[in-house]
This record gives C-alpha cells, sequence and structure tokens, in this order.
C-alpha cells in the first residue's frame, strides 16, 4: 500500500513538473543527427544539426523557430577563412551570414578564380566538411569546388582533390565529380566522375572521413539540413592525406560569362 502511495505522489509530482516547466542544473548532451522529419502542428521539434554542428528546430511547415527565421541557418563568414587566389572576382560577408562573391572581368577578360582556405585544420580520417551554396545562372565554365589539400604539398606532386559542380554546355547541365590536382592546381587526373546528376547550382556539398572511408555527398538543400546522398567513396588517404579544406570557384574567359554565388553555410564539426 505504501508503495502504492509513494508511485502515485511521483507520477503525479513528474506530471506537474512537466506541466509547470523544469529546471535542469548541470547539462544535457544531444547526439547530432540529419535535420528531423516536421513535427505536428503545434509542437517545435529541437535538435542537433550534423550538417551544421549547431542546435537547429523546425515547426510544421519545416521552418526554422529559431530567433531570426530561416536566415539564421546562415552561418558562413570570410573571417573563418584566409585568401589563396582572388583574381576578377569581388567577395564579402553579406548581413545574413553568408559569404558572396561575384566575377568582375567581363567579355573576353572574364576568366576568374576565387580560392579560400578555411582556417580550421581537417583532421584526416575522422573528420567532415560541409558547404552549402547558391550560384546564379547557368554558365558555361562555371564550377564550384569544395577541396581538401595536403597542405604539405609541394611542386607537381599529389596536392589537391577537388570535389565540384560544373556546368556542361554540351549536356546543358551541371556535372558532379572529383578530380585529381597537383600542388599547383593543375589538373593531374579523375578521381569518381557523375556527370549525368541533374543539380541546379543550388545545394551542398560534404566530404566525410569515416571507419577507413572517405565520402562524398551532397543535399538539393542549400542548408544541408537533410537529404544527403553519397555519389561515391574511397578509401581515406587515397591520392592525399589531406590536413586543409576549403571553397574554390572559377568561371571561364567566353564572351559574356559571369558568375554570381552566396555560400549560405559553412560546417567542419
Amino acid at each position: 500500500m505504501k508503495k502504492t502511495v509513494l508511485i502515485s505522489l511521483l507520477i503525479g509530482f513528474l506530471a506537474a513538473a512537466l506541466l509547470m516547466g523544469a529546471v535542469l542544473n548541470g547539462w544535457l548532451d544531444l547526439p547530432v543527427i540529419s535535420a528531423p522529419a516536421n513535427p505536428s502542428a503545434g509542437f517545435l521539434r529541437l535538435f542537433a544539426d550534423t550538417s551544421t554542428g549547431k542546435l537547429g528546430c523546425k515547426d510544421s511547415s519545416g521552418a526554422s523557430c529559431l530567433a531570426g527565421g530561416a536566415a539564421s541557418g546562415w552561418n558562413a563568414g570570410l573571417s573563418s577563412f584566409t585568401e589563396e587566389t582572388l583574381t576578377n572576382y569581388a567577395v564579402a560577408d553579406v548581413s545574413n551570414g553568408g559569404i558572396e562573391f561575384h566575377s568582375t572581368g567581363g567579355g573576353a577578360q572574364g576568366a576568374g578564380t576565387i580560392k579560400y582556405r578555411s582556417n580550421a585544420a581537417f583532421n584526416a580520417g575522422n573528420a567532415s566538411v560541409a558547404v552549402g551554396f547558391q550560384l546564379v545562372g547557368n554558365v558555361a565554365g562555371q564550377s564550384f569546388i569544395l577541396y581538401l589539400k595536403d597542405g604539405s604539398c609541394t611542386g607537381t606532386g599529389p596536392g589537391y582533390i577537388t570535389f565540384y559542380f560544373n556546368f556542361d554546355v554540351g549536356t546543358n547541365a551541371w556535372g558532379v565529380g572529383t578530380w585529381h590536382n597537383d600542388c599547383a592546381g593543375n589538373w593531374a587526373g579523375d578521381g569518381f566522375t557523375n556527370r549525368k546528376t541533374s543539380f541546379a547550382g543550388t545545394g551542398a556539398f560534404r566530404i566525410r572521413e569515416s571507419s577507413g572511408t572517405r565520402y562524398y555527398e551532397i543535399s538539393a538543400d542549400p542548408l544541408g539540413r537533410a537529404g544527403w546522398m553519397i555519389l561515391g567513396s574511397e578509401s581515406t588517404g587515397a591520392y592525399i592525406t589531406p590536413t586543409q579544406t576549403g571553397f574554390w570557384s572559377s568561371v571561364g574567359s567566353a564572351s559574356g560569362v559571369s558568375q554570381a554565388a552566396v555560400i549560405t553555410t559553412w560546417s567542419q564539426p
């Protein structure tokens, strides 16, 4: 009888705490996960987002319920990067947390390159990096790249793995794949190629190394919140052992070529 009364009192206390609000002294560990499905109407869903390394919150429509609204998912800034190459491009932070860049050469002299290295090291073997982006216009020769680099490379030795979107004017579609580049950035061979992937130049890239495998993934969500699809994989240490990462974009020299883009998110959990 006494046990029954005690259990009833305990249940009543817990119910009251849930209804009135409870105080947590200490901390709460949330495992990082991909963005979950939307909650039912009248509820908000809080989670630790694996693509951003930050707290996420969704309402029943899928919109962010964090202060500042959906734009709070933008988290890229130039202070997190070091400029390596900036030719015929202008680049600047934008007010809602992204990085905007656009080509400035114009006409037949429109060729240009922008390359920025993350200030955070890439810890090969057990690391990941993700970038969300939005490109404006389908322009022949236009590309966007998430790269890994061996920071100790020299000369024409192996230097970069470039995970790219490249617009192919022949097929009028975006191709996706990886290239191997030497330390000077020159092409040194293909990794995997998936030229048939239909992509509109807006989405997210992720390179993830885990348990001896390096995965190349894309998402159609420019904030990289969900929908990751593995396009290719290889063993960690294939071609290079990376210590650096960053973003890289270029545009060809054809008449009238121009490019504009926004980096929406950058995540190195």
